[in-house]
């Protein structure tokens, strides 16, 4: 599986969707009914670029473990913590990332260590939406 268009906007829990698809390089989803994202996306070592609308979300648990491939994803709305470390996000994908967030919900960690462009990103737009950086 290398790349998947879905009409899934009556899908709430995608827990495990793509798990282990070690192939799949792009996916066009609509997840704006999804409430659980928990390793949507766990060991995708090839996915590149997602773009999620993730404002129903309410666990993105290890949705991007092992996605060292992925160099852009914007995740629209989502107030939830979500990691996307050991990733190939530059300063400029992570500043993007960081602009799709939506206020987070309460006490909120983005974990975006072990990204290149941790170098030369702009945190404090996502501090502004009371996120809590982890790895820049």
């Amino acid at each position: 599986l290398q790349s998947v268009t879905l009409d899934t906007g009556a899908v709430v829990d995608a827990s495990y969707m793509f798990s282990g698809c070690s192939s799949l390089q792009s996916v066009t989803l609509d997840t704006g009914a999804v409430t659980s994202a928990s390793q949507m996306f766990y060991g995708c070592s090839s996915l590149q670029s997602v773009t999620l609308d993730t404002g129903a979300v309410v666990d993105a648990s290890y949705m991007f473990y092992g996605c060292s491939s992925l160099q852009s994803v914007i995740l629209t709305g989502l107030t939830r913590g979500v990691s996307v470390a050991n990733a190939s996000l530059s300063s400029t994908a992570l500043d993007a990332l960081y602009t799709s967030l939506g206020t987070a919900a309460g006490s909120q960690t983005i974990t975006v260590s072990g990204n290149y462009g941790t170098t030369g990103d702009n945190p404090s737009i996502a501090t502004g939406k009371g996120w809590t950086i982890s790895g820049s």
